[in-house]
């Protein structure tokens, strides 16, 4: 009975065993697998985000290194392109260098537009401004201005005296400035 039955149990146990291989055995070795991918893949993005780390430190002190230089960007291309901002920046430059900023107005507003690129736009404003005060402040203006990275044209000068008040300085000078700027944008 035993060698008859030997290759029938040898079959059965060779099918059983293979059931049990493909049924038990081979879900785990599958879920096995991807689980090690998952965890090469958690490796890889590890490592390449401790790459990413020092180049962004690196990043951060260049720009802070060049901060200077951004902040004359900024000024030069200001976020707010209004004309309100700019006649604030004329009256913080002019009563820093002593002369006092009587009058100001927009002459012209338009926008220059170029038939090949018509995204680009460049907004051109003319505008006057009255000043009050001596040569050597006005001097120390025009410098701030010319010195300043906004674009900034002064267009003429018209020098006038002083209306003459009770106890006003002699050399009080009234000066009628014509300035033009770009503005870049919309």
């Amino acid at each position: 009975m035993n060698k008859r039955n030997a290759p029938i149990i040898i079959t059965v146990s060779i099918i059983v065993l293979l059931a049990l291989g493909y049924f038990l055995v081979w879900p785990k070795y599958t879920e096995f697998k991807a689980t090690r991918l998952e965890f090469e893949f958690k490796d890889e993005e590890i490592i390449a985000k401790e790459d990413y780390l020092p180049k962004l430190n690196r990043l951060i002190r260049q720009t802070e290194e060049m901060s200077d230089k951004i902040d004359i960007v900024q000024s030069a291309l200001p976020t707010d392109p209004s004309a309100a901002a700019l006649f604030d920046y004329l009256k913080v430059a002019s009563s820093q260098s002593g002369l006092i900023l009587a009058d100001i107005s927009v002459n012209d507003l338009f926008v220059i537009e170029e038939e090949e690129d018509v995204s680009s736009m460049i907004n051109e404003i003319v505008f006057n401004a009255e000043l009050v005060g001596t040569y050597e402040s006005f001097k120390i203006f025009l410098s701030e201005i010319y010195k300043s990275s906004r674009i900034i044209e002064v267009e003429s000068i018209d020098l006038v005296r002083a209306v003459e008040e009770e106890g006003a300085s002699d050399n009080l000078l009234n000066y009628k400035i014509k300035f033009k700027t770009h503005l870049y944008g919309k």
